[in-house]
């Protein structure tokens, strides 16, 4: 076996017995949280013979508490397994592709244009093409941004600037397929990513609420912990604590029908720029020497004078994931509680 297929191997292995871990791992967790759907069952049924309206709101939000935790536990390790196997279809690639067979990324078979000066007559673009070799791109714009950097002729310095920065990758295989890894969810989508969220966010109809509707949602939490907490000292605040949390959950089925629409239309986009923060942090992160990917890096950490670019990914991935945990049944009835 030669250096690179010894070195694949290797790495294949070891990632290989880390997903087998994170399944077990994972398993056991599901299993956690079907304990806690059955005894939790029953433990409030034994508080409700009590007749101890304190003691069952403590002990259901001490079983929702929990159950959120597993679920927030699981959807890690589902995160972490979901990495590692893309890292194995990343190595397992580029063996493939070391033997001469077909690259799982676009071969670019669009771009060819037999009016072309040179694409067509040097096999630029094509199954069996330079494009099909060295194309790692699983985003639209990646994917439009190497074939125009390989359909049309570049001044000599952008391709010494090119060619330090591909020399350096060479010696960087371990980041290159973390790298891969981290953006292999998107292969084969052909969303533009930005286009779809700026006009997401322009629509009209998407806009909805009031000043008060956004000082409530702030402030209705707050006033249900304060009353249930005091029931534990007077009793009777558990009926209101209860009213309350009706009130909650009536208006929140009120505005379901706007929420679910304003959600639907944006679901898993969390995920993906999820995926894009990770991968951009991974460039931030590295200390390049090439002057190329040293600009790169330099422009994704300034943003203007704000915070990073994967920085900002993230905070957007995360409110939007927000609105995708409404649609567990028993975080929804949590967070409508509230």
């Amino acid at each position: 076996m030669t250096p690179t297929a010894i070195q694949y191997d290797q790495k294949h292995r070891e990632t290989a017995s880390t997903v087998v871990k994170l399944n077990k791992q994972v398993n056991t967790l599901s299993l956690s949280r079907l304990f806690v759907i059955l005894g939790g069952g029953a433990l409030l049924f034994y508080t409700f013979q009590l007749e101890s309206l304190p003691l069952v709101f403590f002990c259901f939000f001490g079983l929702l508490f929990l159950f959120a935790y597993l679920v927030r536990k699981q959807s890690q390790l589902e995160l972490q397994k979901n990495y590692f196997e893309a890292y194995l279809k990343v190595l397992a690639n580029e063996q493939a592709l070391a033997e001469g067979k077909l690259n799982m990324y676009d071969h670019g078979e669009h771009f060819e244009n037999g009016a072309h000066p040179y694409s067509s007559d040097m096999d630029i673009f094509g199954t069996y093409s330079l494009f099909a070799q060295i194309n790692r791109a699983t985003t639209k714009q990646g994917i439009d941004l190497l074939a125009s950097w390989l359909d049309a002729p570049l001044q000599s310095n952008q391709i010494q600037r090119n060619q330090e920065a591909s020399q350096e990758l060479e010696n960087e295989s371990e980041w290159i397929w973390d790298f891969q890894a981290k953006l292999l969810a998107n292969l084969n989508h052909k969303l533009d990513i930005k286009a779809f969220l700026t006009n997401y966010f322009q629509d009209r109809n998407f806009q909805f609420g009031n000043a008060f509707m956004r000082f409530y949602i702030k402030a209705g939490p707050v006033l249900f912990l304060v009353v249930l907490a005091g029931s534990f000292f007077v009793p009777k605040l558990a009926g209101v604590a209860t009213l309350i949390g009706l009130f909650h959950i009536l208006w929140a089925l009120a505005k379901a029908g706007s929420v679910s629409m304003f959600s639907s239309r944006i679901d898993k986009i969390g995920g993906v720029l999820g995926s894009y923060a990770d991968a951009i942090q991974s460039i931030e992160d590295h200390a390049w020497k090439s002057i190329a990917m040293q600009e790169i890096a330099g422009e994704l950490k300034q943003n203007r004078g704000t915070a990073s670019i994967s920085f900002a990914f993230k905070k957007l991935a995360g409110l939007i994931n927000n609105l995708d945990a409404r649609n567990n049944v028993f975080v929804g009835l949590f967070l409508n509680l509230l």
